[in-house]
């Protein structure tokens, strides 16, 4: 079971959190290991713009420069990278895309 956190905070590189609990996006260490399940997953809820979206998914489609993913984690993480992971689309409003991203984030927490 994964815990999801859907968190506010300001327009980031096409990227905006949805609503809760005293959470800013990017995310640190420190938030997402408290919001870590015990299998080291962490979900977020986040809005990414549309457009960027689809450039990351071509991108990962032709010459694997980039990925949906990739692009999610470094609006949800100021840590890590992309590990175990999926992106899906949950909704669409306005110009973003509501994404539902989680990850496996504890090798990348500090000791």
């Amino acid at each position: 079971m994964t815990k999801t956190i859907k968190a506010p905070g300001t327009y980031r590189g096409g990227a905006y959190g949805i609503a809760a609990a005293n959470a800013r996006l990017p995310l640190d260490s420190r938030q997402a290991e408290d919001l870590m399940d015990r299998a080291g997953n962490v979900t977020v809820t986040i809005l990414l713009n549309q457009e960027n979206y689809l450039r990351h998914v071509i991108a990962s489609a032709t010459d694997g420069s980039s990925t949906p993913e990739l692009y999610a984690h470094r609006a949800a993480f100021s840590f890590g990278r992309p590990f175990e992971c999926a992106a899906e689309i949950t909704g669409a409003s306005g110009p973003d895309f509501m994404v539902s991203y989680t990850t496996h984030i504890r090798e990348f927490l500090d000791d």
